[in-house]
């Protein structure tokens, strides 16, 4: 008799068992003709391809497998706001922007170059480039107008660099080079302790080595040459 009654309530269990599974693929079936869901979380696990919204129309959401498992987080934007897509035809012409900001409070108070912290980019090899930084700056004496020069990897095809700096409210001074760790330079007499916005141009037509681009600076004669946070490059 207990031997019946195990073996009863095993087939019970199975029967149960059976009947959920069979319950789950009809709810999966259907989850999404005409059911709203709330989920704490969601685990898709194809490699590709792990989501489809709509029906005859249909936008396709794939993620390819990265190097290593990542976290991608989506800041609250203040508002009701869109997201930003890009077509990948051409590729070459439709990366998105890259803008990088000045962000180690830098002063200098010497004629001799140093990195501006923050404004740089990679640059892959054979590959173009093109930035254009904004650089809010002051400086302490009339000779301390800025001076700056972008440095790169070695033997690339072709650089193009310009600027136009302020001197006073109604004057600006203008200058190119067309290499790396070469100097474009304010040379007036500037309007001290007030602060200025200079544009600096830089064109990289990149050979066979990647490297980095760096924005540097220093002052153009004797002071301190102060450049602000929130200076930025956008390069595309």
């Amino acid at each position: 008799m207990r031997k019946l009654l195990h073996g009863s309530l095993i087939a019970a269990v199975v029967a149960v068992l059976a009947m959920n599974a069979n319950a789950i693929k009809i709810y999966a079936q259907t989850l999404g003709t005409g059911m709203a869901q709330t989920m704490t979380a969601l685990t898709l696990s194809n490699t590709t391809n792990q989501l489809v919204l709509g029906t005859t129309n249909t936008v396709t959401i794939s993620s390819t497998a990265p190097g290593a498992s990542r976290t991608i987080t989506l800041p609250d934007p203040g508002a009701a706001s869109q997201l930003i897509t890009y077509s990948s035809a051409p590729a070459s012409l439709q990366a998105p922007p890259l803008v990088v900001y000045s962000t180690g409070s830098y002063t200098n108070a010497t004629t001799t170059f140093s990195n501006v912290t923050g404004l740089s980019f990679a640059v892959a090899a054979s590959t173009n480039y093109h930035g254009i930084c904004r650089i809010t700056w002051q400086g302490s004496a009339g000779t301390t107008g800025p001076k700056y020069q972008f440095t790169g990897p070695a033997a690339p095809t072709a650089v193009a660099v310009g600027m136009n700096s302020v001197v006073t409210a109604t004057t600006v001074i203008e200058a190119a080079a067309v290499a790396f760790s070469s100097a474009v330079a304010n040379t007036g007499t500037i309007t001290t302790a007030t602060n200025f916005t200079d544009t600096v141009d830089v064109g990289v037509v990149n050979g066979t080595n990647a490297g980095t681009v760096q924005l540097q600076a220093a002052a153009n004669g004797a002071g301190t040459l102060t450049i602000q946070n929130g200076s930025y490059c956008t390069v595309q």
